[in-house]
């Protein structure tokens, strides 16, 4: 009984999706995205990481709300000042959620940095619950497989935000080559634009020299 029902509940356990969503947003703004869950208690896991290192995290607010509930009731939210979290909540069925992201303004007093714009990197995931058998067919053996579909679905959320970790690290690195980048190609401009200048003043010399000696040798 143990195996067949340990293929059975595997069956349950949403494949884990490898790709990370980025959101930029300016000064006031709030996105949400939304997701409708199934007919069934599930996990929802989710992540998010700002990409600049620079940026405090006071400038974000990231709530994870019940959008059929009346008050919008609010599932979880993110530790004040930090720039990356990660949650995971067990939710009933037929749940609609609203992952949210707000671009606070604060004033100068409570911050030296002044920012204009965030790059967030985000993710939320829908994980199936491992379906038990009736209290008459489970058993010894039973049981211990429906601990064991447990932290597989434990091992495959953290796989996922460590997945999602490493794909933040590509973004970040991505930003700061291209920062790179331009730096190195406004030093290039600037050492042609020097590089005519002087040219051109070496040329402009040597021509009112040659005329300066030629006034010279006609008197």
């Amino acid at each position: 009984m143990t195996l067949p029902f340990l293929l059975f509940s595997l069956a349950w356990i949403a494949p884990t999706a490898l790709s990370t969503y980025m959101l930029e947003l300016t000064p006031g703004t709030r996105e949400c995205f939304y997701t409708k869950l199934p007919g069934r208690a599930t996990i929802v896991s989710g992540n998010y990481d700002i990409i600049d290192d620079d940026i405090p995290g006071d400038y974000l607010s990231v709530t994870l709300q019940n959008t059929l509930a009346e008050d919008g009731k609010r599932l979880w939210h993110n530790e004040p000042g930090s720039t990356e979290g990660i949650f995971s909540l067990t939710v009933d069925r037929g749940l609609r959620l609203a992952f949210c992201f707000e671009f606070r303004e604060i004033s100068d007093d409570e911050t030296e940095t002044i920012v204009e714009q965030l790059l967030i990197g985000w993710n939320i995931r829908v994980h199936a619950i491992p379906r038990e058998l009736p209290d008459g067919e489970s058993g010894p053996d039973t049981e211990r497989a429906r601990r064991l579909l447990e932290k597989a679905v434990n091992i495959e959320m953290d796989w996922s935000n460590l997945m999602d970790h490493f794909a933040f690290l590509r973004s970040r690195e991505a930003v700061h080559m291209k920062l790179t980048s331009d730096i190195l190609n406004r030093i290039m401009g600037w050492t042609l634009v020097e590089a005519f200048v002087v040219m051109a003043m070496a040329f402009l010399q040597v021509m009112y020299w040659k005329k300066f000696f030629e006034q010279r040798r006609y008197l």
